[in-house]
């Protein structure tokens, strides 16, 4: 058996969020998960520890909203304390309030993910959003690495080329795009199967309605979207970072159907931990719960994936291992 090694410490503070996004079910997810069960500093501080001596070196905030909860900016603090290297995906509404956009600079991340996702003021607050971008170039003390993540889906197809211009428009110089990626009924059905007591599909994220995938006559579209962010992207010499399914040789049934194709292997660098401490396989399979960080040592639980990642660094995969590399462009390999 291979030697355990873990590179990125993904954790989930919160699931509540202050928006209601069609590619997104963390409203939904967040009932599951009441406050009073939510990890404290101590033993944030602890699973910090235990990451740092283990060898680990990224620590990532992800959500729902991880602004909402208090603990995000001592999980920040912490991390660079250990000398990790820190990120934050946010919507950036809650940066639009001055305090809030000081506090979180001070912890001084390495990296924020801003989620972009319309233009629309009733849908999505675009001015507060603008506001809290506005105020990281304002407040930011440090170099930081500021980029835009765009999911694309088909209520945004139309108008995917405006938000890339608004988010070069305001300063961000690389901005990714991801399509949505949905799990299968029969796949979650044969994992059940496999793993009876380890899967809660209450808590999926990426059980999602089929009417957020693009439509047959909306390939066009796409192609001519993608084709002007590449333009104008060369134009601006901005980076863009597009999801191989977005370039001219994309799989135009992983658009139609919001399965990815397999890759080659999987090193499975990661810890994801949810907000009561829930320790999931992999960013795709959070309600796949192996354990909790407050029964296990941390060491231990990776003594318990390492048959795991054998498994799939050889490229023998579960039925539902195919959305991975919508992740990626978070996460240093």
């Amino acid at each position: 058996m291979g030697d355990i090694m873990v590179k990125n410490l993904s954790i989930d503070p919160t699931y509540n969020c202050n928006k209601r996004c069609l590619t997104c079910r963390c409203p939904d997810i967040a009932k599951f998960y009441p406050f009073s069960q939510f990890l404290d500093e101590a033993k944030m501080k602890e699973l910090l520890l235990a990451f740092k001596h283990l060898g680990g070196n990224n620590v990532f905030i992800f959500g729902g909203e991880p602004l909402l909860t208090p603990i995000t900016y001592y999980i920040l603090k912490k991390a660079k304390e250990l000398q990790l290297n820190t990120s934050i995906s946010t919507n950036a509404i809650c940066l639009s309030d001055n305090d809030i956009a000081k506090k979180l600079l001070s912890c001084r991340p390495d990296a924020i993910i801003i989620s972009l996702i319309g233009t629309d003021e009733k849908a999505h607050e675009i001015s507060k959003v603008l506001c809290g971008i506005q105020n990281i170039h304002k407040y930011k003390q440090t170099l930081l690495d500021l980029s835009a993540h765009i999911t694309v889906f088909s209520g945004n197809v139309y108008e995917i080329t405006d938000i890339f211009n608004l988010a070069i428009r305001y300063g961000i110089r690389k901005i990714s795009f991801q399509y949505v990626s949905r799990t299968d009924v029969i796949d979650n059905e044969s994992m059940m199967k496999m793993f009876p007591d380890c899967l809660d599909m209450k808590r999926s994220h990426w059980d999602l309605p089929g009417n957020i995938l693009l439509k047959q006559e909306q390939l066009d579209i796409l192609q001519h979207e993608i084709a002007n962010i590449e333009t104008i992207a060369m134009r601006e010499e901005v980076e863009a970072i597009l999801d191989p399914v977005f370039t001219t040789n994309y799989d135009e049934n992983t658009l139609l159907t919001g399965r990815f194709a397999l890759r080659g292997k999987c090193s499975l660098n990661d810890i994801i931990v949810a907000p009561n401490g829930d320790l999931a396989l992999c960013p795709m399979l959070q309600h796949w719960v192996l354990s909790n960080i407050n029964d296990i040592e941390l060491a231990d639980y990776l003594g318990i994936i390492n048959p795991y990642k054998e498994r799939l660094s050889k490229g023998d995969f579960f039925p539902i291992c195919y959305g991975c590399c919508k992740h990626t462009m978070f996460y240093n390999d």
